[in-house]
């Protein structure tokens, strides 16, 4: 899922800090104590936009807002902060997709989880529609990290959470077609969860240079946060729905090593799909953007088609880990583009899916794979039938029996373009749009 509040910190940065401690032991920085009284003391606050400026290259035009909040604060800020981009309406629409998909299991509220977990898990955020940085001031400090933090005379866990948000502040200004709310992120999941990692994975690596010490090494990295998440037995993440606890990380653990590769450039050409961020030899690579516009409005009488998105590889490695035995990852790997559409027919919940293969072997195994999730679909999705699947050569058609008409169609209804990157993705969903 798209989160309104895109750029974010999680509770998990202080494991990544204990990567850090030998070289931190001879570091030199601000005095100790970030917050008094509520607010952030004005001294060590410029000294850490100074470094933060330093290490990301960008000048601020304009002095940025920060407020101290209470944990407590978190639920209602980041509920107003969706209410922002998405209406009632389409958060209900988006979450019958997922439901329809076997994405998400009906009777949990998509918001109310949502906003359970990053409650939970933000120490820190920058809002772009308020051009407001926050800072979570009752966090829960490991005390290894409090008695490090002693004893360099640094408030280490503020430090690389209010540069890792400072980073989103200079990232909004140098690239504001990222960060400000457009309808096209509604309906790109795969895509919106790429750049999520660049942004993520840029203020990462950027907040540790403004520390002014050698940064961890992406694997390790990685492997501490990929470890942190699987010690989780209690709390909103661990109870959440596989959409939220499998990719809570993602954007973090991986686009922490895209940063790291390329630098000041990610931004400038981001990743267009979840395929180039988690496999760097596929980072330029081409995939298929599948438009399914002309299947929507061809629903037959008494169908209405609600929502049309792109899962990507990252989601369908969720979906296949969620509702399957242990699937081996050549099920979702190879991915080449895919479109769904879903519809209401009557009150029940209809599919198409078109996904796209590198291979016919690809394309062989996947469908292999979703035979096997589909009773779990169906009863997560409350259908009287599994979606069937029909490889076509290096595809592979998924659809209900109230929608299968137009799956036998799909040659017809899909407009598929080969793309590379961002602009062309948004070019060809662009070229679709009725005048």
């Amino acid at each position: 899922m798209r989160s309104a509040p895109r750029a974010r910190g999680r509770r998990g940065l202080p494991g990544a800090l204990a990567l850090l401690v030998a070289p931190l032991l001879g570091a030199a920085g601000c005095a100790y104590q970030l917050v008094s009284g509520g607010q952030l003391r004005p001294e060590p606050f410029h000294q850490i936009m100074d470094r933060t400026v330093r290490a990301r290259g960008i000048a601020p035009e304009r002095e940025i807002r920060t407020r101290v909040i209470a944990s407590a604060d978190l639920p209602g800020l980041l509920s107003g902060a969706l209410a922002v981009e998405w209406t009632g309406a389409e958060m209900l629409d988006y979450q019958e997709g997922l439901i329809t998909l076997g994405l998400w299991p009906a009777g949990r509220d998509l918001e109310r989880e949502f906003v359970a977990v990053y409650s939970e898990e933000v120490v820190g955020l920058y809002l772009p529609t308020q051009r407001t940085l926050y800072l979570v001031d009752d966090t829960r400090t490991p005390w290894s990290l409090r008695l490090l933090s002693t004893l360099v005379r640094r408030d280490l866990e503020r430090e690389l959470i209010l540069s890792h948000e400072l980073v989103h502040f200079l990232q909004h200004q140098a690239f504001p077609a990222l960060m400000d709310p457009d309808p096209f992120w509604k309906s790109q999941d795969d895509v919106t969860a790429a750049l999520q990692a660049a942004l993520e994975g840029d203020a990462l690596h950027y907040g540790f240079a403004s520390l002014e010490i050698d940064p961890p090494a992406a694997d390790e990295l990685r492997l501490a946060l990929e470890e942190e998440d699987r010690r989780r037995s209690h709390g909103a993440l661990a109870e959440a729905p596989a959409l939220l606890r499998l990719t809570l990380s993602f954007p973090y653990a991986h686009g922490y090593g895209l940063s790291l590769r390329e630098g000041r450039t990610l931004l400038a050409a981001p990743p267009a799909s979840t395929e180039q961020v988690l496999h760097p030899d596929k980072r330029l690579e081409s995939f298929q953007a599948i438009d399914l516009r002309a299947l929507r409005a061809a629903v037959p009488a008494g169908c209405r088609a609600f929502f049309e998105d792109t899962l990507g590889e990252l989601g369908l490695s969720v979906l296949l880990r969620d509702l399957g035995a242990p699937i081996e990852a050549a099920a979702w790997e190879g991915w080449d583009g895919d479109r769904w559409v879903a519809a209401d027919c009557d009150g029940s919940r209809e599919l198409v899916w078109l996904t796209a293969w590198d291979s016919e072997t690809d394309a062989a195994e996947f469908a292999a794979s979703y035979a096997r999730i589909a009773p779990g679909v169906a009863e997560r999705a409350g259908m009287a039938s599994p979606p069937a699947a029909r490889v076509s050569g290096r595809e592979v058609w998924i659809a209900t029996p109230g929608l299968a008409p137009l799956a036998a169609q799909l040659d017809a209804f899909a407009r598929r373009a080969r793309v590379v990157d961002l602009p062309g993705v948004r070019g060809h969903f662009a070229a679709g749009e009725p005048e």
